[in-house]
């Protein structure tokens, strides 16, 4: 029989198995070492498939940097979802219904982070309440606010209500923004129980919020791609100025008649028109 050649590193299925039946937390080698993948290059294998499964929400590592499964320590993963009251909660990825946290733990996260979560009891509205266990990944870095001066320190205050926490600007990463201009800031350091985010201001958006202001904040806010790639920017540069003659087949050309458009003077394209 032809030898089989051992993988370079366990799936999946292989790792979680062997926690499920594991009696304590290990460390990455000591998992490694029991798998059977005791180079360098399997236990960098083994620790990545790790980090991996962590930010899936699927195991947890304690200070120590054991690891474990989730399920069998009765942790929820899931989606922050923040209120402008200051409290929020999590929407778990499976199972349960939404968990309530207190503004206490709201401090560490931003709406749009996934978290794990442990349920530690019941709230006034007997709704199951939570204490954030670990930060699986953040929210995207980019949120548009309006940046303000106060007693000498810059603040961004975010447009998204649901993020309730000002970011901070250091002195020298405010850019061309001033007191009053709608910007993008770009979160430098993430907030933390006793600490508010950091950030840099990456682009100044304007001052007066009317049409194309509010298109470009709802770009930002929302991550819509607005900028053209090189192939398309090159495919465009092919375009014909005159209408070829193929294309005029089957067709009424009206060219030549005076058209009224009944489209603003602001609008993006003028396509309603009446002869």
């Amino acid at each position: 029989m032809p030898k089989t050649t051992k993988p370079k590193a366990p799936g999946a299925p292989q790792l979680l198995g062997f926690l499920q039946t594991s009696a304590k937390l290990m460390k990455a080698e000591e998992i490694a070492d029991e798998l059977g993948y005791k180079t360098a290059e399997g236990i960098e294998a083994v620790r990545a498939l790790l980090d991996q499964l962590m930010q899936q929400g699927r195991l947890l590592r304690n200070r120590r940097g054991g690891y474990g499964l989730a399920d069998k320590m009765d942790l929820i993963a899931g989606s922050i979802i923040a209120n402008s009251e200051g409290f929020g909660f999590l929407k778990p990825d499976e199972g349960v219904g939404d968990i309530y946290l207190p503004p206490f733990q709201m401090r560490q996260v931003l709406h749009g982070d996934r978290a794990l979560v442990s349920v530690v009891g019941r709230d006034k509205k007997d709704r199951p309440e939570g204490a954030i266990v670990s930060i699986l990944s953040r929210r995207s870095p980019r949120i548009v606010g309006r940046y303000l001066e106060e007693a000498g320190f810059g603040v961004v205050a975010p447009d998204d209500t649901r993020i309730h926490q000002d970011l901070l600007i250091p002195k020298g990463q405010e850019g061309d923004a001033k007191p009053g201009d709608v910007v993008v800031a770009e979160i430098t350091e993430p907030p933390a129980q006793h600490r508010q985010p950091v950030a840099k201001i990456v682009r100044v958006l304007g001052e007066e919020v009317g049409t194309s202001l509010a298109i470009d904040m709802a770009i930002e806010t929302h991550g819509i791609p607005h900028e053209w790639s090189d192939k398309v920017i090159a495919e465009t540069a092919r375009i014909p100025d005159a209408v070829r003659p193929a294309q005029r087949r089957d067709r009424e050309d009206l060219r030549e008649l005076p058209l009224v458009t009944i489209d603003g003077e602001d609008a993006r394209d003028f396509d309603d028109a009446v002869w």
